[in-house]
């Protein structure tokens, strides 16, 4: 955490006080519903379609600051403060639309659509539980100051090459935007677009009834993934920050089932 409003507050030299960390962390337990859909079309097509309901969590837990600035009857001096916060947070309403179609006895297709209803949700705003909050604000900003995320569509095609009767092959795309737009990424939300491509294997009758799936899946995102924002008014303690982020994620999977 940058402490250079602070510093512009107190008409302090820039560098005077050291940066801070802050490590946030809760938990909560909510429900939510899925409700779906498969219709055979022919014996080669099949369509589906699921909605979820989305719901609601408020994390509860505790965020501490290293370094945070306070001022004493001594001045001004950095301590570590730590206070009991909470975050709310919404995980949208979403619809999701599939099909599937064997184009031959060894190639199977598929295809997929999801949209979710991020607009529901705001930047993760952390709010004090405490009585007399220090280092966190008091109650959440006026709706009118929250700038909300977009919704998002999520598109997906696949496909499965059944090689021999005992295993297959298979490949896939995606496209997922970002409920993230410009004017509304912060440090704890520095999301941008993204394309994930994957391969994967499975194999059937392992040691009698198992069956083995496994993949392997690379995320490019698309652009920068940085942020520069600069206080509209230093003065009044406004924060600046700047940050890059190099992401390059790899995802490996495993899995065993077998049917009883």
């Amino acid at each position: 955490m940058d402490f250079s409003g602070v510093e512009a507050h107190f008409s302090l030299p820039r560098g005077t006080l050291s940066d801070g960390q802050a490590l946030l962390e809760g938990e909560d337990i909510a429900l939510e519903f899925t409700i779906g859909m498969l219709w055979q079309a022919t014996p080669d097509t099949s369509f589906g379609f699921s909605a979820r309901t989305g719901t609601e969590f408020n994390l509860e837990g505790t965020g501490t600051i290293t370094n945070f600035p306070t001022l004493s009857a001594s001045g001004l001096t950095q301590t570590t403060v730590t206070e009991r916060i909470e975050v709310p947070i919404t995980i949208p309403q979403s619809l999701s639309f599939g099909l599937a179609h064997q184009l031959s006895d060894a190639l199977k297709l598929l295809a997929g659509a999801t949209w979710a209803k991020w607009s529901d949700a705001s930047a993760l705003t952390v709010v004090s539980r405490e009585n007399t909050p220090l280092a966190f604000p008091a109650e959440q900003p006026p709706e009118e100051q929250i700038q909300s995320w977009k919704d998002t569509w999520q598109w997906r095609v696949g496909a499965i090459w059944q090689v021999a009767p005992s295993w297959s092959l298979k490949a896939g795309y995606l496209f997922d935007e970002s409920p993230v737009t410009i004017k509304t990424r912060s440090p704890l939300t520095p999301f941008d677009d993204y394309h994930q491509v994957s391969l994967g294997a499975q194999v059937r009758d392992v040691a009698g009834d198992w069956t083995v799936d496994m993949f392997v899946a690379r995320v490019f995102y698309e652009g920068d993934i940085s942020i520069d924002y600069r206080p509209t008014d230093p003065v009044q303690g406004q924060t600046a920050f700047r940050s890059e982020y190099d992401v390059v994620p790899w995802t490996a999977g495993l899995q065993f089932s077998r049917q009883f």
